[in-house]
């Protein structure tokens, strides 16, 4: 499951709109940071992950966090603000698993690349959901991930959280306070949009008996999805974070939350649980955060800070900023991950990171002492710069700068981890082989 939230502006210490997301996928697969400009398109067709449709005649620029195999995005932002992230949400719903449909990383950068706003990004969603439905699978190798998808999507101004089933749709607009998506249906009865044969689709399959009184998550929530999903125990998580931060909430606390555990102060990897939002794959939970984004949305101001981690784990990461408009990224200084490890800042970093959480408590501590004065930094740099009127290609040196200190850093911090011999003593060498097992699957046999 992926963790999604929105902080409206009277919720956050700036009156800006902050948005936030984990993406959560199998631990190998790495998380391509890529950005694709606006384009006049001559081609007729969007070749998506199983299926092509349409193209429009014009595509905005999109910044994106992606798995690299696929065709959509787990986040991402446009030119225009628009945020959207989506999470899988189990329902009654039995998926027919035949690959016809398009997956909920579709529908995000396919919202992105044609939403000029929130609401239009929210009715390209809904307009494509209901004409090739999502029955698809967002699995990595043999993984399989089926099910209905849940988003929230927001701009400077408008927000809104939109929930599915099958082809039929609610939406609810988010007009103050903090919302947080953590893979467990929660729009009720108020829904301020919604598809024609939504409430008939329940009647007609006998979820509900009467169509009075309609309830979203009464109506499809899967009740042993309760049972087996800590969706509900993320929540309180973030519930209790948030409890005390209205109208004082930061794009630090947005940090800070992607990178919470259940168990903060004694956190165990080798233990890590689906109940936590930064999530650590072990032999018992083979699930990861594998890329973060935070938004930050400035009413009335068409700078935007879109900041990535382009690694797994944030809770021993580094935000970086991006910007649009910005350069290319395709290539260049981050390197698309791949099915076997390679040189890019997300193989990098994940190869840190197995490094460091051998002797979690330990190694982090170590590395806090410099990662957070770095990350501290980063964000004032960016308020000063944004301050000053930043042409493009000063805002782009400014990313780029972030992202080399951060190469730099993961390979200084693994050197004296290894030197130092930090690497050992605080888990089980089960949870070593496991971590040992996972790096020796994607590296390349040389000749």
């Amino acid at each position: 499951m992926s963790d999604i939230f929105i902080a409206k502006p009277d919720f956050t210490a700036q009156g800006h709109t902050i948005f936030g997301k984990n993406a959560d996928n199998a631990p190998n697969e790495g998380l391509s940071i890529v950005r694709i400009p606006a384009i006049d398109h001559e081609w007729q067709i969007a070749e998506c992950t199983h299926i092509e449709i349409p193209q429009v005649k014009h595509t905005y620029e999109v910044l994106l966090t992606k798995p690299y195999h696929a065709f959509g995005a787990e986040m991402g932002m446009n030119s225009n603000g628009v945020c959207i992230g989506h999470t899988i949400t189990e329902t009654k719903l039995k998926v027919k698993q035949q690959n016809n449909g398009l997956t909920g990383g579709d529908l995000v950068r396919l919202g992105l690349e044609r939403g000029g706003n929130a609401l239009e990004a929210l009715e390209v969603i809904t307009s494509l959901l209901q004409e090739y439905g999502q029955q698809a699978n967002s699995g990595y190798l043999s993984e399989e991930k089926w099910g209905c998808n849940s988003f929230l999507i927001t701009d400077a101004t408008d927000s809104y959280l939109l929930e599915t089933i099958d082809r039929e749709w609610a939406a609810v607009k988010l007009t103050s306070g903090f919302c947080a998506l953590t893979g467990t249906p929660q729009i009720d009865k108020n829904f301020d949009l919604f598809s024609d044969g939504l409430i008939d689709y329940a009647y007609n399959n006998k979820w509900i008996k009467s169509k009075e009184g309609f309830s979203f998550k009464d109506a499809y929530s899967k009740k042993s999805f309760f049972r087996t999903d800590k969706g509900s125990k993320r929540r309180k998580l973030v519930d209790t974070f948030v409890s005390d931060k209205s109208g004082s909430f930061t794009l630090q606390h947005a940090i800070d939350l992607l990178g919470l555990h259940q168990k903060d102060k004694n956190f165990n990897p080798a233990k890590g649980k689906d109940t936590d939002i930064c999530q650590h794959a072990n032999k018992q939970f083979p699930v990861q955060t594998n890329g973060s984004m935070i938004a930050e949305l400035r009413t009335g101001d068409e700078l935007f800070t879109c900041w990535l981690t382009g690694t797994s784990l944030p809770c021993v990461s580094l935000f970086k900023p991006f910007y649009i408009p910005g350069n290319n990224i395709y290539q260049g200084i981050i390197q698309e991950p791949a099915l076997l490890k390679n040189d890019s800042l997300w193989w990098k970093a994940e190869v840190f990171h197995r490094v460091l959480s051998i002797n979690y408590q330990k190694n982090k501590e170590y590395v806090d002492k410099e990662r957070l004065e770095l990350q501290e930094q980063f964000i004032s740099k960016n308020e000063e710069i944004l301050g000053q009127y930043p042409t493009a290609e000063k805002l782009s040196a400014f990313s780029d700068e972030c992202i080399k200190i951060h190469r730099k850093r993961i390979m200084e911090w693994e050197y004296y981890i290894k030197k130092n011999k930090k690497g050992m003593g605080q888990f089980t060498p089960s949870y070593k082989n496991y971590i040992e097992k996972l790096t020796e699957e994607v590296i390349p046999v040389l000749d």
